[in-house]
């Protein structure tokens, strides 16, 4: 498993990684949202988004972050307040585009 040595929210608008093999990568604030997996924001399936994920995504950003035990990180978003989801170190590292 991946784990982050850094985790940086930059302005709200992007959070900013430094990995433990040195891999620098970034993740947009409605790329974040967007991928969010709780059951507010999927389907029963898991694989469509509901009507909870914003619409507009240009205006998400986050707006707290708080680690879950050794394996993941839970985001708080704004403005709709989101603050569910779930990521882990593995999901952020798939969705993460190098710096």
């Amino acid at each position: 498993m991946d784990v982050p040595e850094r985790i940086e929210i930059r302005e709200g608008s992007s959070l900013e990684l430094t990995w433990s093999d040195g891999n620098v990568s970034e993740i947009s604030a409605s790329e974040l949202r967007s991928a969010c997996m709780c059951a507010t924001c999927r389907d029963e399936t898991g694989a469509k988004a509901t009507a909870a994920v914003l619409q507009q995504p240009e205006e998400i950003r986050i707006v707290g972050a708080t680690l879950v035990g050794a394996y993941a990180i839970n985001f708080g978003f704004a403005p709709d307040g989101h603050h569910t989801g779930i990521y882990s170190f593995d999901s952020l590292r798939a969705l993460a585009t190098d710096v």
